[in-house]
């Protein structure tokens, strides 16, 4: 009897710490997660502009010979330092002289031709259209021959400033076509800029005018100021990009042509964005991104858009509305059927 009431006893006390255990677990499946959160609140923020490109000189031409012909000298070096008006190469001019000498020997016999036939149109000998013909063939004789001076003067390249010669784009000896450059001329009376290309994104938010940050590979520790003042109207069509112009302001030191430069244009143009801490991030691909948003004992997922992004600080344009709270902590325990409660 005795060992009937201690099992009975065994068997009560064993379903009275099930209960006990049953009833703990459900506590724990039912306890809120805790959890942070952030308000919203955009402001306005002007995104700087990044982009790579190459110091060059304001002034850049492209000299060249007004005819084609062979090169019979270059004067000048790379690099070299040259005056307005020094002669900087020269093509061979036994054919184009023999040009102009044929020309100027055609106006003296078309001027002979005009005399003679003007005289004989006065005598009534030679018709009127005779004379015409003798006056025009004299005028066609005149053109040919200022043509041929014309190209014997431009047979030669000449400094059209005080400048630098860049790069010799031809040797001596080289036959070259009419137009062809054969030295890059940069003026040292114009200033530095910073070519660079942008997106079409990008180009619709610089204007004329906008300021600049440049830094230089070989000026690791220096940053120059910097002004937008070119903007190309139509894209390059191999890249698709805009070519920009920064102008240095008044740079320091000794500039070399061809330097790396890095820039970072700052747009006047400014767009609303919200900064939120990083840890509210779920998770992200380019520049969609999701994140949980808290009302009411709730959270929702939501997708935003990420403009930027810092060492601790998400910057987001759209996705939440001004004012919402999204979850800064506790994120990685919770989904949309979490029960939670805000402890900041």
């Amino acid at each position: 009897m005795k060992m009937k009431n201690k099992l009975s006893y065994l068997v009560l006390l064993i379903i009275f710490l099930s209960g006990c255990q049953g009833s703990n677990q459900e506590e724990k499946k039912t306890r809120p997660i805790k959890i942070n959160v952030h308000e919203v609140d955009y402001q306005p923020h002007a995104f700087p502009v990044h982009a790579s490109g190459k110091l060059v000189s304001e002034t850049e031409s492209r000299l060249s010979f007004k005819t084609g012909g062979i090169i019979a000298n270059i004067f000048v070096e790379e690099g070299e330092t040259v005056q307005k008006g020094q002669t900087l190469a020269a093509l061979n001019l036994s054919e184009i002289k023999a040009r102009k000498r044929q020309a100027e020997l055609a106006l003296e016999k078309a001027r002979r031709d005009y005399r003679r036939a003007k005289n004989l149109y006065q005598d009534t000998v030679a018709t009127k259209e005779d004379f015409q013909n003798a006056k025009t063939a004299l005028e066609v004789a005149e053109a040919d021959y200022e043509i041929a001076k014309f190209n014997l003067t431009h047979s030669t390249i000449k400094a059209p400033a005080k400048g630098k010669i860049l790069k010799k784009l031809s040797s001596v000896n080289e036959m070259v076509a009419p137009g062809y450059p054969v030295l890059l001329f940069g003026s040292t009376a114009s200033e530095w800029v910073v070519r660079v290309n942008v997106t079409d994104k990008d180009i619709l938010k610089i204007k004329k005018g906008d300021t600049a940050q440049i830094r230089f590979d070989a000026y690791e520790n220096k940053t120059f100021s910097g002004k937008v003042s070119r903007i190309s109207q139509s894209a390059d069509p191999y890249t698709g990009t805009f070519e920009v112009d920064v102008k240095l302001q008044n740079p320091d030191i000794s500039l070399t042509r061809g330097l790396i430069a890095f820039t970072e244009i700052y747009p006047e143009k400014s767009s609303r964005v919200a900064g939120i801490p990083i840890e509210a991030l779920i998770e992200a691909s380019g520049d969609r991104g999701f994140v949980y948003v808290y009302s009411n004992g709730n959270v929702s997922r939501r997708a935003i858009e990420i403009r930027r992004l810092t060492e601790d600080t998400l910057m987001i344009s759209q996705g939440v509305k001004e004012g919402e709270r999204v979850v800064t902590s506790g994120v990685s325990y919770i989904n949309e059927e979490t029960e939670v409660r805000v402890t900041n």
